[in-house]
């Protein structure tokens, strides 16, 4: 399955009729970062770090979580 018929599904069920403006949106918005063929950064390597946080992790001693 292409993944812009695996997106399209998933719009589909969450958004129903309105699934074909989102789409048409979404892929809008995804075109602007495609990434080039040849470019370093196609793909991660061992140099590249990725970190992933929630809101109510980040807070400091009597303050309230983002």
């Amino acid at each position: 399955m292409s993944p812009e018929l695996s997106i399209a599904r998933q719009l589909n069920h969450i958004y129903g009729d309105h699934s074909a403006s989102a789409f048409e949106r979404l892929m809008a918005l995804l075109s602007r970062f495609q990434v080039k063929a040849g470019s370093r950064f196609e793909r991660f390597s061992e140099k590249d770090m990725v970190l992933i946080t929630y809101g109510d992790t980040l807070r400091g001693s009597g303050e309230r979580p983002l």
